[in-house]
C-alpha cells in the first residue's frame, strides 16, 4: 500500500500539451475471416521479429462474446484462435469496445472492456509463447461505464491507459504493473479533471512514458502528457 503522502512511481510534468505528432497507424495484417467474428474489433500488431498477431471479439449466439487471438509467422497461416477469456455475459453483440494490444518478444499483452460474470470493467489477460496459451485474466479496474483502453509492455512493465468508468466526466487513467500484469499494484487519474478525456494511447519503453487521449471540445486533435518511472 502507497502512502497517501509517498510519491507515485511515476514522476510527471506538470502539464498537458498539444502532441508531438498524431497517433501512427499500424501496418496492415491480412486477418482470415472467421464465423461470428466482429471485424470492426480487430485489433492487429508486428512484432520486431515478424511474428503477425491478432485479437478480436467473437460472438457467441446469445449475443456474448469471446475475446481472442491468433499469430502468425508467414503472414498467411494463422494459429487457430485461442480464447482469453469467457466470462463476458454483456448481450450487446458486436456493439463493445475493441481490445488493445501490445507486444514484446514472444510476449502478447491484450487489453478489453467487458461485462464480467463478477462485473463491468476492463481486464488484461498476456499470453509469453506467442499466443498459443494465455495468463488467468487480471482485472485492471472495475466499473460500470469500461471503455476504451491502451497498452504498452516492456520486460516486466506493463502500463494500462484506460477511459476511466469511476470518473465524471470520463477522465484518462494509468494502472501499473511491475510484474508482468499479474498483478496492478499502482492506479492514477492522469487528466485534468475539467475535460473529458477519450481514446487513450500509452507508449514506453519501461522507463519513460508517454499517454496521448482526446481532449472534449478538440475535436481531432490529441493531447499528452509525460512521465518517467522513478
Amino acid at each position: 500500500m502507497i502512502a497517501a503522502c509517498a510519491p507515485g512511481p511515476i514522476a510527471w510534468q506538470d502539464s498537458t500539451t498539444p502532441a508531438p505528432e498524431a497517433p501512427t497507424t499500424p501496418p496492415a495484417v491480412s486477418v482470415p475471416a472467421l464465423p461470428a467474428q466482429c471485424v470492426s474489433s480487430i485489433r492487429t500488431m508486428v512484432s520486431a521479429s515478424g511474428v503477425q498477431y491478432a485479437a478480436w471479439w467473437s460472438l457467441r449466439p446469445d449475443s456474448t462474446a469471446d475475446i481472442v487471438a491468433s499469430s502468425t509467422t508467414d503472414g498467411r497461416t494463422w494459429r487457430p484462435p485461442v480464447r482469453l477469456d469467457t466470462a463476458d455475459v454483456g448481450r450487446v453483440g458486436c456493439r463493445r469496445p475493441p481490445p488493445a494490444i501490445a507486444v514484446e518478444g514472444d510476449n502478447l499483452h491484450v487489453v478489453y472492456a467487458m461485462k464480467a460474470r463478477e462485473g463491468p470493467g476492463i481486464f488484461l489477460s498476456h499470453s509469453m509463447d506467442r499466443a498459443r496459451t494465455f495468463h488467468s485474466p487480471v482485472a485492471v479496474v472495475y466499473g460500470e461505464r469500461p471503455g476504451l483502453a491502451s497498452v504498452a509492455a516492456a520486460g516486466n512493465f506493463v502500463i494500462v491507459a484506460y477511459e476511466d468508468p469511476n470518473t465524471t466526466p470520463t477522465r484518462i487513467s494509468i494502472a501499473l504493473s511491475t510484474t508482468m500484469a499479474h498483478l496492478f499494484e499502482y492506479r492514477e487519474v492522469i487528466s485534468p479533471k475539467d475535460a473529458a478525456g477519450s481514446e487513450p494511447i500509452v507508449y514506453s519503453d519501461g522507463k519513460r512514458i508517454m499517454v496521448m487521449w482526446r481532449r472534449a471540445g478538440d475535436g481531432t486533435k490529441f493531447v499528452h502528457r509525460l512521465g518517467a518511472v522513478r
